[in-house]
């Protein structure tokens, strides 16, 4: 079955850190977005969904998480990616797993 088949394969990517779920905590500004999005093109990092959410989160009013899920080469990039937004002045973590910032 092709579902089935391609959430094996989504699921090896997600293992081998080659897909990777990143929550940002970003101040809800103009250009906080193109930020996140410059640090995960700096290290050639695909982004493959966006969300971004205000209301349903336990945040200050003037700040916003963003869910990023992204495709990078491996985990070690997908780490670097994380130190870089981090470094960036956002706070990011890497979703489900103990590696956070």
């Amino acid at each position: 079955d092709s579902r089935l088949l391609s959430h094996a394969l989504m699921s090896g990517l997600a293992r081998d850190g080659r897909i990777a779920h990143l929550r940002v905590l970003m101040p809800d500004i103009p250009g906080g977005l193109a930020k996140v999005a410059t640090c995960v093109a700096k290290y050639g990092a695909n982004v493959l969904e966006v969300e971004h959410r205000r209301e349903f989160a336990d945040i200050s009013l003037k700040q916003a998480v963003l869910n990023i899920v992204i495709e990078a080469q491996n985990r070690e990039m997908t780490e670097q990616i994380r130190d870089e937004l981090n470094k960036t002045g956002f706070r990011a973590e890497i979703a489900g797993t103990s590696a956070s910032a």
